[in-house]
């Protein structure tokens, strides 16, 4: 039962993900050696630390929803949003610092629409289960 509730959301968040992976990848592609190496040594470290936000807001929403299921709605709006602003921070660090290091135009704007994607079908998925959760 759980499953079907599921599926199709976490199938349609599966289907961005692959779209906004497909657009990363071929915007890589096209960027000079100077430039992936460019690219490499300026987030190597940061990429490490960079799920670390991410990780402690999962496992906060977790023990929310165990401790407190009355009101999870509240609690996965928050989390929803918490984890907008986060990837909209991240996002737009990224974007400086490709600037900085004088990145390609075409690759920051390819890298801004697969994060759009990806937050687009966290989005879509979320609101997929709120609305299968209605009926």
């Amino acid at each position: 039962m759980l499953l079907e509730k599921i599926a199709i959301p976490l199938v349609f968040l599966f289907i961005c993900i692959f779209i906004s992976r497909y657009i990363a990848e071929k915007a890589l592609r096209k960027l000079t050696d100077q430039e992936k190496i460019a690219l490499l040594d300026r987030f190597a470290g940061a990429r490490m630390y960079m799920g670390i936000p991410l990780y402690i807001l999962l496992f906060a929403f977790m023990g929310v929803m165990y401790y407190m299921p009355e009101r999870n709605m509240l609690w996965l709006g928050l989390f929803v949003g918490l984890f907008s602003v986060y990837q909209v921070g991240v996002t737009a660090w990224s974007v400086q610092r490709m600037k900085r290091i004088e990145i390609s135009v075409q690759y920051i704007r390819a890298v801004v629409l697969a994060r759009t994607v990806m937050l687009f079908g966290f989005f879509g998925m979320f609101g997929l289960l709120f609305l299968i959760s209605k009926r």
